[in-house]
């Protein structure tokens, strides 16, 4: 950990601007990876704070600019996961990085995956035990810092790490804005606690299925976008990035 934290944000540093907030988590993950990674049983969770002028202005859907920065910021979550997999590595270590985000290249890769829409293993699992957050009633992850306004990429280790205490239970409270306000109508409102399915609080095929429509009617492309319940909940606003 003493090693690793300090690198962690040196690379960070290096791939994005100075004003630009982030997190950072590590978490014990064992019985939680897939098969394939049983071995690595810690998790590094790495946050990448989007840009509150452009999730603003996400008001009836995705705009062109939000489209844009969500690859972007998943690419420099993508580099950063790179080179911290290769530190791990020459430090004597195994590492696998989960990207930030599915390319659609890549859903047919996945058994099953128009069936359920999950994949291998999800960030936000990470990202709870790591203590960073929890998970919103419209299944976003929620960060202390930056509520849900942020893109995700984990590194998973076999380094043991200092791991943060874990979040298990819905912070939202009666707030309901997301489930209110998602064009989908796909949340079943339900408040979320460690161990609950992803379909006990929405509906994956709906979001899917709308944010598609949202996309072709917005920007004019073929993509899975939406925005909507970023950009309205509360705990997003107005937080300031770490200094």
């Amino acid at each position: 950990m003493v090693v690793i934290r300090p690198k962690l944000v040196e690379i960070i540093q290096q791939h994005v601007k100075s004003d630009t907030g982030y997190i950072i988590g590590f978490s014990n993950l064992e019985g939680l990876v897939p098969e394939k990674y049983k071995s690595l049983k810690y998790g590094i969770t790495i946050g990448i704070r989007l840009d509150d002028s452009i999730i603003d202005g996400i008001v009836e859907g995705p705009t062109p600019e939000y489209k844009q920065h969500y690859h972007d910021v998943n690419a420099f979550l993508n580099n950063i996961a790179s080179d911290v997999k290769w530190i791990l590595i020459e430090l004597g270590y195994n590492a696998e990085i989960i990207k930030s985000t599915l390319e659609w290249e890549e859903e047919d890769t996945i058994p099953d995956y128009y069936e359920t829409l999950s994949v291998e293993f999800p960030h936000k699992t990470a990202a709870t035990r790591s203590g960073l957050g929890w998970i919103g009633k419209t299944a976003l992850f929620i960060s202390h810092d930056f509520g849900p306004r942020l893109r995700l990429v984990t590194i998973l280790t076999d380094m043991e790490l200092e791991t943060g205490i874990p979040v298990e239970e819905n912070q939202c409270g009666e707030c309901e804005i997301c489930v209110e306000k998602c064009p989908a109508e796909a949340a079943t409102g339900k408040s979320w606690s460690a161990g609950m399915q992803r379909k006990e609080l929405y509906d994956a095929h709906k979001c899917r299925l709308k944010a598609k429509e949202l996309a072709l009617e917005r920007i004019g492309l073929d993509e899975v976008i939406c925005g909507i319940c970023v950009s309205v909940c509360p705990k997003g606003k107005g937080r300031k990035p770490k200094t």
